[in-house]
């Protein structure tokens, strides 16, 4: 996992989706961006909730005790847990063998379990790979109701082609999977990446 995370994350601090902060406010306010309804909104905020708290409960890296802060935390309800506090100094860091380069507070590092700090993970790449699994769980729960909905009997499953997607992800060439089947699921049991592997489902459509 650890060489994941640094594929992924260059050293944790740096967010793969971060945004320069010039863009952010600027793309919000575009006049043709689509507006959710309030019920869409609702349903995406509970879904993501749902998602997060079981990509915290999963993770070996987030004491139990502090899960809650956590969820609050990716969920908007509370302060940054990555900058509040009091930055560990150069020496402390690397004591517990940590890039001395890296910016942690005491403060965020008591979200950790002691398996986090021996694997050398930061919080900032533990909490980024939570964010990543919430998300990807979102993303499959969404895609696969929405396609139920609209009366879709089979679908399949490609990876993302990122080149560091495990075996089993690779495998998923040409896969068809019953609706009825919980790819999210199926995916957790089999899936050997952290963060899970990206992949997308596509609709199967049986013209009779």
């Amino acid at each position: 996992m650890k060489n994941i995370l640094s594929r992924l994350f260059g050293g944790g601090e740096k967010k793969a989706n971060a945004l320069p902060a010039s863009e952010g406010p600027e793309k919000s306010k575009h006049p043709f961006m689509l507006q959710s309804t309030p019920e869409q909104a609702k349903e995406h905020s509970e879904g993501m909730r749902e998602a997060f708290t079981h990509a915290i409960a999963n993770s070996p890296y987030i004491k139990t005790s502090m899960r809650e802060r956590v969820l609050a935390y990716m969920n908007g309800e509370v302060e940054d847990l990555l900058k509040e506090g009091t930055l560990l100094t150069t020496e402390e860091k690397k004591s517990i063998g940590l890039s001395p380069r890296a910016k942690i507070t005491r403060e965020s590092l008591e979200l950790l379990t002691q398996d986090a700090i021996a694997a050398g993970h930061t919080p900032g790449q533990v909490l980024e790979v939570i964010r990543c699994d919430a998300n990807r769980e979102y993303y499959l729960k969404s895609s696969i109701h929405k396609m139920r909905n609209m009366g879709v009997k089979r679908y399949s499953v490609s990876h993302a082609n990122t080149g560091i997607e495990c075996e089993w992800c690779r495998s998923l060439k040409n896969v068809e999977f019953d609706i009825s089947q919980d790819f999210f699921a199926i995916a957790e049991e089999n899936c050997k990446n952290s963060p899970r592997c990206v992949v997308t489902t596509k609709p199967i459509l049986d013209w009779d």
